[in-house]
């Protein structure tokens, strides 16, 4: 009676396939598929997909596959040791990964009418529903299975089935970011006549020039299939490299080899909050960097724990914050727009996902807030950030380490709702926003509209602050509001 008829993929596979934990060329089983709306989506999107129910699909077979979802199916069971016995049957039959999915406490307020029925409720249409808080799936999920899952989003998690396929997927899912971000570091040369050697070869010297920027350091022998070009024209990979640097306009590789060597720590960091990999269980490209960056895994691991260990002092996160050269910050927390928090200083990066792995990706969120008075992280929706010059707070999902726990807030409904102002200070400074976002910063502050900030903090009070100084919004832009004839005109910005 829940299986529900689907117009578009479900949330959880949505998840799954933006996050890679669904590859291109894996297959899908749907254990529990209901009436199989995922299995005809994924099909159309060229996935091999096949699924069972109890009711809706008894005849089908039971068969294995690459992924298997179990989407929305342990929150309809009554019985808890039928909810056990699902998770064992349904991780049996997944080769790589096992996706689960369940309600949250939070969506039990959009019930209009139910009752207390064994540790769950029976709706109004008289079926069984039991809301995990993200705590309790997580524990239900590795008391279960006996291994460790990782939260895509609240109330959506993946198992892997050994080590090696969940650390192959946490460096490729950083690969994509990874790689637009470094990339943009090597510069043009400016070239001489004495650099015709790196002009006659730049078809050959640029992917080396690439992987440097992206891993920081140079290829082993044999680790990559372009290499032997390489060795035909300059004799070794570390002759060629001298070339690039030859020409360089700056020393970009030296900032590489460092942004890989922090990477790796916050990684290694995280890992250490649940259970550190054997060396083995890496991608061997990722065995290489550690040795490369590190001289060896122990060492590493030693980097990794006094960086996590550090987050024991409020001072240390507090002046990690300070030195930021992204970010907001205020007496109690600092806010960063999600885009930019591969850019932040290690420590927050590591608080943050800290938080990440209680809670996962919150869709849609918009920044991050760091607590300094309490062990909190934040995500905050504001849904018109690029377009409202001082958009409204929507929703906020808030990770309590005293707790391990986590607790959503809907603000859509108040009338009086916290407001942004100053929006250049949460992103890159080489973001394109950055510019404009600045330009009506500068201009408010001009006509003294950001005096006393914390006196304009929600939307009730920035409307008293623009009519008491004549001004308002036209769109995105300030313009002057004549206070008895209601006439406006733009001002330049």
């Amino acid at each position: 009676m829940t299986a529900i008829r689907r117009v578009e993929l479900s949330r959880p596979m949505k998840l799954a396939i933006e996050s890679d934990v669904i590859r291109d060329f894996d297959d899908v089983f749907d254990y529990g598929c209901g009436r199989g709306s995922d299995i005809d989506f994924l099909r159309l999107m060229g996935y091999t997909a096949d699924g069972w129910d109890p009711h809706h699909r008894p005849g089908a077979e039971l068969c294995e596959a690459a992924v298997v979802n179990l989407g929305y199916v342990i929150n309809v069971i009554e019985l808890p040791s039928e909810r056990v016995s699902t998770l064992k049957k349904a991780f049996e039959l997944a080769k790589r990964a096992l996706v689960v999915s369940v309600r949250t406490t939070h969506e039990a307020k959009f019930l209009a009418s139910a009752t207390v029925h064994e540790d769950g409720i029976l709706t109004g249409t008289d079926t069984f529903q039991r809301f995990f808080s993200q705590a309790e799936a997580r524990t239900l999920i590795e008391d279960t299975l006996t291994t460790q899952c990782t939260p895509l989003a609240p109330g959506v998690f993946v198992v892997f089935r050994d080590e090696g396929a969940e650390q192959e997927w946490l460096d490729q899912r950083s690969m994509i970011s990874r790689r637009v971000r470094r990339l943009r570091r090597i510069t043009e040369p400016k070239m001489s006549i004495r650099d015709k050697a790196y002009e006659t070869h730049r078809d050959i010297l640029r992917p080396l020039e690439e992987f440097v920027a992206i891993r920081g350091r140079l290829p082993s022998p044999g680790e990559v299939d372009w290499q032997e070009s390489l060795l035909n024209s300059f004799g070794s990979t570390a002759k060629a490299f001298q070339i690039i640097r030859h020409v360089a306009n700056d020393t970009w590789w030296e900032d590489a080899a460092e942004d890989r060597r922090q990477e790796l720590l916050v990684r290694f960091a995280l890992q250490r909050i649940r259970r550190m990999p054997k060396f083995g269980a890496l991608p061997v490209d990722l065995r290489i960097d550690v040795k490369e960056l590190f001289g060896s895994y122990k060492a590493a691991v030693a980097e990794a724990e006094g960086l996590l260990f550090s987050l024991g002092s409020p001072e240390t996160v507090r002046s990690a914050a300070a030195v930021s050269t992204i970010g907001k910050r205020t007496p109690d927390a600092f806010y960063a727009h999600v885009t930019a928090i591969e850019l932040l200083p290690p420590i927050l990066r590591v608080f943050i996902g800290a938080a990440e792995t209680l809670i996962g990706e919150v869709q849609d969120a918009t920044l991050v807030k760091v607590h300094f008075d309490k062990p909190r992280v934040s995500w905050l929706k504001y849904p018109d950030f690029d377009r409202d010059p001082h958009p409204a707070l929507a929703e906020s999902w808030v990770v309590d380490f005293r707790h391990l726990d986590v607790r959503p807030c809907d603000y859509r409904e108040r009338d009086n709702p916290p407001i942004l102002h100053r929006k250049e200070l949460f992103v890159a400074s080489d973001d394109p926003r950055h510019q404009r976002f600045k330009r009506l910063s500068d201009q408010e502050e001009r006509h003294g509209l950001l005096d006393e900030s914390h006196l304009i903090g929600t939307r009730k009070q920035w409307q008293a602050r623009l009519a008491e100084r004549s001004w308002s919004f036209k769109g995105a832009r300030l313009v002057r509001a004549d206070s008895a004839t209601g006439a406006t005109g733009t001002v330049d910005s």
